[in-house]
């Protein structure tokens, strides 16, 4: 298992702190889902000032969830509602379509969308529709890691947020293997003060090894490279300690 920390490259500013459920990024535009009932959007962010491009309100009845850009669409999760939202850039339209799950977290690989449910289960979907055609248990071990919650894919590794956590798990879907275990202390200690520091939002940046992360009524978005850490005790422990 690689071990890893984070180093801040890069602070942006974060206009009305909202209550990240999850972030994608593409061609310089950072897409925002955020969530509570009466309260969430879809936000279109300038990655190089972090200024608010667009927002579109969501019906009352929805808590929004994860989202991933899939060409020109744009998903997005809703908790318990049993739909999602399927946006069409072009026209910043969209249409519900009906979603078998609790939705947390979600991104693309390229071929599938990955979905999370709060659990040590993630799911395969059809990019097309969100039908589940597979689902993978991801363990650290022998033991199941829960509490999954936002998602990004990078470079063949499939990065899951622990909700609750400052730590950040590099997942090998072939076999739900934990490969990978970052800690992101640093990031979530400077938004300590406030009420919600809850880290909930992850995105590998295109072209490079860095990432974007942010959490709920976080003050900032951070750009974010990994630096290896030696093995903490526990995985020494467990016998689970390499670090690159």
């Amino acid at each position: 298992m690689i071990f890893r920390s984070f180093r801040t490259v890069h602070r942006l500013p974060h206009p009305g702190r909202p209550f990240v459920q999850g972030v994608d990024i593409d061609r310089g535009t950072i897409w925002e889902s955020t969530g509570r009932y009466g309260r969430s959007t879809l936000r279109q962010v300038d990655a190089t000032d972090g200024s608010v491009l667009w927002s579109g309100r969501l019906p009352d009845e929805l808590f929004a969830e994860g989202i991933c850009l899939v060409g020109d669409v744009l998903w997005q999760l809703t908790w318990r509602e049993g739909v999602a939202l399927r946006w069409r850039l072009r026209d910043m339209a969209y249409d519900r379509v009906p979603y078998d799950a609790e939705g947390w977290g979600m991104c693309f690989t390229g071929t599938d969308v990955v979905t999370s449910d709060g659990s040590d289960r993630l799911t395969l979907r059809d990019p097309e529709d969100l039908r589940s055609h597979r689902t993978v248990s991801v363990r650290i071990g022998d033991r199941p890691a829960s509490a999954l919650n936002d998602l990004t894919w990078a470079e063949g590794v499939l990065w899951a947020v622990v909700h609750g956590t400052p730590y950040i798990l590099g997942i090998d879907l072939a076999d739900g293997r934990v490969c990978g275990w970052t800690d992101a202390s640093d990031m979530r200690r400077d938004e300590l003060p406030i009420t919600a520091h809850v880290m909930n939002g992850i995105a590998a940046l295109p072209g490079t090894d860095h990432f974007l992360l942010t959490g709920k009524h976080w003050r900032s978005l951070y750009e974010v490279e990994p630096r290896p850490i030696p093995p903490p005790r526990w995985a020494r422990l467990e016998g689970l300690g390499t670090s690159f």
